[in-house]
């Protein structure tokens, strides 16, 4: 799927690199972030607030948040990167299209799903606006808002 967050790539048992990290604007997350997700004990959590998510390949596939208020009202959102790393080893990957309207949130995740089924075939299960893909040892899950104004994307190990 070639996801990158702020130009940093990603993949499932990838080495925590915490100056590469830096780098990328993704940070350890603080004591607040770490009670409302509850890592696992000994997961490491980091985070990139407002950060670019880049999938598959090419300048079309990304999602870059648009903070300006003078843009019209329906196209302002933020977003929020989530990296879980257990035995220093990225165990999974969250991503999070926030503090938008509902529309802008729906139209980018229809248009992520639309690319992901192009690349990788139809999800393996399907229940509403819920789409998962998986492999034998991984799971790709995207929740596409119709009435929140959220919308996620998750990567992680499949148990």
């Amino acid at each position: 799927m070639n996801f990158k967050v702020n130009g940093y790539q990603l993949w499932l048992g990838k080495e925590l690199d915490v100056t590469a990290l830096g780098a990328h604007q993704i940070n350890k997350a603080g004591f607040w972030a770490r009670i409302l997700l509850r890592p696992a004990k000994g997961q490491l959590l980091y985070w990139a607030k407002n950060a670019g998510l880049t999938y598959l390949s090419g300048e079309d596939n990304a999602i870059v948040p648009v903070l300006d208020k003078d843009s019209a009202k329906k196209v302002v959102f933020g977003t929020t990167a989530y990296l879980w790393f257990s035995d220093s080893k990225l165990y999974k990957f969250g991503f999070q299209v926030a503090q938008n309207q509902a529309v802008r949130a729906t139209t980018l995740f229809e248009g992520i799903e639309e690319k992901i089924t192009g690349a990788v075939g139809v999800p393996t299960s399907s229940v509403g606006t819920l789409k998962i893909w998986e492999t034998e040892s991984q799971k790709l899950v995207l929740e596409i808002p119709l009435t929140a104004r959220y919308g996620y994307l998750h990567l992680m190990h499949r148990e």
